[in-house]
C-alpha cells in the first residue's frame, strides 16, 4: 500500500511517505515554496517561480504566492484562451511535487493533505477538487495541528503514562492553529480545535512598515511606489517581501541587524532594491533593532498570545503546551508565553533534535507532513483525530436561518437531493430580485453559499399564489441545480456560484481611513494617486473579499495603516 502525507502550507509545501518502518521526507519544506507564476498556458512553481518574480513579470503574467488563501475566493486568471483557477493551479503544484518526489499519483492508495483549522468550507472544496485533479484517491483532510501531534509523537518516541492534556500550537506563515488532545497510555484523542487568521506573513508586513517609516523620516520622502504596491512588473514589491521575511528571521537570532552584515541571500534582495533608489536617498536602511520590531509588532504578538491563553482557559487548563511552526522562533512570543502560562510545562520544538546517529535534523519543519504520512499509513490507529465537523446542506430562509436538507461528514461528497419549496425559501437579492439559495454550513459556525436559482416573476407567482408543488433538485456530482414546478423542469443554466462579499461596515471603515489620509496632507503625489485608485475599488456596490484584502494589504505595506489587535 502506497500512501503520502502532504503539508500544503501558506509559505512552503512538503511531501512525506511512510511504509510502516521507513519515514522518507521526499520534498523538504524549504525546497518547495508555495509560489506559482502564470504566463499564458505556461506555469512555473516553487523556486523557479520565486526567481521569476524577482526578475519581474510581464503585463500578461500573474503570480500567486498565497495559494492557500486564494482557495475558495472564486479567483480566475485568463490570458487569451488560457483559463486558470485556484483548483487548477493547486493541481499543478501537487503534480509537480509528486513528479519531483518520483511518485506516480495513480499508484498512491491514500493521500492525506493537512488543512488549517481556520480553513473554510469553500477552501476545503477547492483543495479536494485540486487533489482529485491530480489523480489522487482516498483523499483525507487532516487538521494541521493534529498532524503535527502525530509527527511529534513519532519523532520524540514519547510514551506519556496516565492521562496527559496537551495543547498543540502551530504558528506558520498564514495562520495560528490550536489543537487540544489527551494522551491516554500512548493513544491520542483530539478534543477540540481553534485558530486565528494571523501568521508569519502578517509579521513580515510589520518589517516592511518599519523600513518604510525609517526611510521616510531619514530622507523626508516615501519609498518608491513599486516597493510598496504590486505595480508594473512587481519585481520590486516581491523583493521587498522576501527582504522583510529575511530580516524577521534574522531578528529572531540577533538583537540588531545592520545592512553591512546581511547574509548573502538577504543581501541580494537588499542590494537590488537599494540600487533603485536615488544616490542622494540611500541606503534603504542602516540598521533595525529587535526592540523596534517588537514594539511595532506588539499588537499582533498579543493576538497570538491571547488566543492561546483564551483557548487554554476555555478547555479548563492543560499539562503541556507544544509550540511548533517557524513563527514561534520569535523570542518575544516564546518569552511571554513562558511567563504568562505559569504552572504549565512548555516545549518549544524549534531547536535541533539529536537523532540516534548523532546527526542534527531540523524536524520542526516537517512535523505536519510526517504526521500526515503516518496517519495515511494507519488511520485506524488514530480514530479520534480527524476533523469531526458536520457539514449541512440547507435552504436559506427569509429570516436568515436554514432548513437543513442533508448532513455529511466531508465538505465534498457526491449526492443528489430534491427539496419541496415554500414561499419562505424565496429571499431577496442585492438588487431587489428574488431567488432561492442553497447553502452549506456548520452548526453554530461558518456558512457558505453553494448555488442560487434566480426566479422570474411568473415563477414567484406560482410559488406564492397557485399552490403548485415546486421542487428544487441539486446534483452535487454534476454541480447542477434545477427547479421543478408542476413536474416541469426549468433548467438552472443561469445558476451561479457567488464569490464571497465583504460586510459593508468593514468596507466603510476602510473608506473612512483612506479619506482621513487624503485629508491629512501627509501623502506624496504618488501616494495620493494610489489612495484614489484604492478608493474606487471600495466604491463598488459589492466589494469582493479578494479586492478588500488587496486594498488592506497595500495600505499596510505603504505604512499608512496598521492592523490593530482585537483584544
Amino acid at each position: 500500500m502506497k500512501t503520502v502525507g502532504i503539508d500544503f502550507g501558506t509559505s512552503y509545501c512538503s511531501l512525506t511517505t511512510f511504509d510502516g518502518a521507513d519515514l522518507r521526507i521526499l520534498i523538504p519544506k524549504d525546497k518547495f515554496p508555495s509560489c506559482v507564476v502564470l504566463s499564458g498556458s505556461r506555469l512555473e512553481t516553487a523556486e523557479e517561480a520565486v526567481e521569476h518574480t524577482k526578475r519581474g513579470l510581464k503585463p500578461h503574467e500573474a503570480v500567486i504566492d498565497d495559494m492557500k488563501v486564494m482557495m475558495g475566493t472564486g479567483w480566475t486568471y485568463r490570458e487569451g484562451g488560457t483559463y486558470h483557477t485556484p483548483q487548477s493551479v493547486a493541481t499543478r503544484m501537487l503534480l509537480d511535487m509528486m513528479g519531483r518526489a518520483g511518485l506516480d499519483p495513480g499508484e498512491i492508495d491514500r493521500a492525506v493533505i493537512t488543512v488549517s483549522t481556520t480553513f473554510s468550507i469553500a477552501q476545503r472544496k477547492d483543495l479536494r477538487t485540486a487533489a482529485e485533479g491530480a489523480s489522487l484517491r482516498n483523499i483525507v483532510m487532516l487538521p494541521e495541528p493534529a498532524a503535527a501531534f502525530i509527527g511529534w509523537l513519532y519523532h520524540k518516541g514519547r510514551e506519556v503514562p496516565g492521562e496527559t492534556r496537551i495543547v498543540m500550537c502551530d504558528w506558520g506563515g498564514g495562520t495560528l492553529d490550536l489543537c487540544y488532545a489527551v494522551l491516554r497510555s500512548g493513544s491520542l484523542v483530539v478534543e477540540g480545535y481553534d485558530g486565528l487568521f494571523l501568521g508569519g506573513r502578517d509579521i513580515d508586513e510589520v518589517v516592511k512598515s518599519i523600513i518604510a517609516n525609517q526611510y521616510r523620516k531619514r530622507f523626508e520622502r516615501s519609498l518608491p511606489a513599486s516597493f510598496t504596491a504590486p505595480l508594473e512588473n512587481r519585481k520590486d514589491w516581491y523583493r521587498m517581501r522576501y527582504l522583510a521575511k529575511g530580516i524577521k528571521e534574522l531578528l529572531s537570532e540577533r538583537g540588531e541587524i545592520h545592512r553591512s552584515s546581511l547574509p548573502i541571500e538577504v543581501a541580494a534582495d537588499y542590494e537590488e532594491l537599494n540600487d533603485l533608489l536615488p544616490r542622494s536617498a540611500r541606503p534603504l536602511f542602516e540598521r533595525i533593532q529587535r526592540g523596534t520590531f517588537e514594539r511595532k509588532a506588539h499588537d499582533r504578538f498579543r493576538q497570538v498570545i491571547n488566543c492561546i491563553k483564551r483557548f487554554i482557559n476555555q478547555i479548563g487548563g492543560c499539562d503541556i503546551v507544544l509550540l511548533v511552526g517557524g513563527s514561534f522562533l520569535i523570542p518575544y512570543v516564546q518569552d511571554h508565553l513562558r511567563k504568562e502560562l505559569e504552572g504549565v510545562q512548555m516545549e518549544i520544538d524549534t531547536n535541533f533534535i539529536t537523532s540516534k546517529g548523532g546527526d542534527r535534523i531540523y524536524w520542526i519543519r516537517h512535523f505536519t507532513a510526517t504526521g500526515a504520512a503516518i496517519y495515511a499509513r494507519d488511520p485506524d490507529r488514530y480514530p479520534e483525530v480527524r476533523d469531526r465537523l458536520t457539514y449541512n446542506i440547507g435552504l436559506r430562509k427569509r429570516d436568515g436561518s436554514f432548513d437543513k436538507v442533508i448532513a455529511r461528514d466531508t465538505p465534498r461528497q457526491n449526492f443528489s437531493v430534491e427539496i419541496t419549496l415554500s414561499p419562505e425559501h424565496i429571499v431577496a437579492g442585492p438588487e431587489g430580485n428574488e431567488k432561492i439559495e442553497l447553502w452549506e454550513y456548520i452548526e453554530g459556525g461558518e456558512a457558505y453559499q453553494v448555488k442560487e436559482f434566480p426566479l422570474s416573476n411568473e415563477q414567484i407567482n406560482i410559488l406564492y399564489e397557485r399552490g403548485i408543488e415546486a421542487i428544487l433538485r441539486y446534483d452535487a456530482l454534476q454541480d447542477a441545480i434545477d427547479l421543478l414546478i408542476g413536474g416541469q423542469v426549468l433548467q438552472g443554466s443561469n445558476a451561479v456560484i457567488q464569490e464571497r462579499i465583504v460586510e459593508d461596515y468593514l468596507v466603510n471603515e476602510t473608506k473612512q481611513q483612506i479619506e482621513e489620509l487624503l485629508q491629512s496632507g501627509r501623502l506624496s503625489e504618488s501616494e495620493r494617486e494610489e489612495m484614489e485608485n484604492l478608493k474606487q475599488i471600495l466604491e463598488l456596490p459589492k466589494v469582493k473579499l479578494t479586492d478588500y484584502v488587496r486594498v488592506r494589504d497595500l495600505l499596510n505595506m505603504m505604512g499608512l495603516i496598521t492592523y490593530q489587535s482585537s483584544d
